[in-house]
Order: C-alpha cells, then structure tokens, then sequence
C-alpha cells in the first residue's frame, strides 16, 4: 500500500448530521428533505406568504457536526495530510453548509459537492475531481464514508483505499488508524 497524503470525506452522516423538521420529514416520506422542499414548492397550489411559511418549516433542518469530526479534521491538517470533501447535496444544502459550517469547511483542500460540480456519486468524475484538486493518485488516498454503495464501492473502483464507517457505531479516531 502507498503511504497516504490525502484523505477524502463524504458529509452526511459521516462528518456530519441533520436533525430538525427536515430530517423528520424525510423520515415520514422516504425523501430528501430538500427534495421534498423543491417539489412542495413547485407542486403544492398554496397562497405565497403559506408556502414561505412551509419551506421555512421544512428547510429548518440543524446541520451539525458529530461531536469528534472538527478534533479528527484538525488532528489530519497538523499531520500535513491533504483534505477533501467528496459529497451529493443538494444546492439548497450545499448553501447552507457553507454558510452555517464555514469554519469547518476551510480545513478542506478540496471540496467537490455534486450540486456545483456537475458529478454525483456513485459516480468516478467526483471522486477523480477532488483527486486532481489535491494533486493526488487514487492509491495515495483514503475516502472515508458511510455508505457502501455511493462512497466505497465506487471509490474502490477506481483505485483509492477507504473506510466504511457506521456513526451510531464508530467514533473517526476508533475507525481511522493513522499511520
């Protein structure tokens, strides 16, 4: 194996998570609840000051960070890694990530979310545009995520090592060995 000069993480549920009236709704529906957010605002007939009230409602969505992942992030940049974020959100909460995580996101060296680049997991061209940003080979970095389908097996594909994490179950630091 390669020694490892770059580490790539997905957002949701991995480095992050959502809680509020959003997250409730994506639950009861099986949707994201931006998804919902965009075709209740497209599809349902209401009169405007109600629909506002609605989407404020259901975009009221906390992001937060898991209690260990500023620590963790930290902990890699001292170390001299490279860091990258590999993410599908939405543009309605890509925005709000940005805005609400801002001191989070610095840390990042790269930052490819699938809203403003044009890619998708499980997609490779993602994980392939945060390689380039980092200036790294698919062997000299590690994708940490929480879905097998979306994060690691596409991943894997393409030559980068990774680590599925189960957040219920798993802290960074007990997940993630460092070298």
């Amino acid at each position: 194996m390669e020694k490892i000069k770059a580490y790539l993480f997905d957002l949701g549920d991995t480095l992050i998570y959502y809680n509020g009236n959003g997250a409730d709704a994506e639950k009861y529906a099986g949707k994201h609840h931006d998804e919902l957010l965009i075709k209740s605002s497209e599809d349902v007939k209401m009169p405007a000051e109600q629909r506002k009230r609605f989407n404020q409602k259901l975009n009221s969505t906390g992001i937060h960070l898991f209690y260990d992942s500023e620590e963790f992030i930290q902990k890699l940049k001292n170390k001299g890694y490279s860091l990258g974020i590999v993410s599908n959100l939405y543009k309605i909460t890509a925005e709000r990530v940005r805005k609400e995580l801002k001191h989070f996101i610095k840390n990042f060296d790269a930052v490819s979310i699938s809203s403003e680049i044009e890619y998708a997991k499980p997609g490779h061209q993602i994980f392939r545009h945060d390689l380039a940003l980092l200036g790294v080979r698919p062997e000299e970095a590690l994708m940490v995520g929480d879905r097998k389908d979306m994060d690691i097996i596409p991943a894997k594909e393409i030559g980068l090592n990774t680590i599925l994490i189960d957040r219920t179950k798993q802290t960074l630091c007990g997940a993630i060995k460092l070298e």
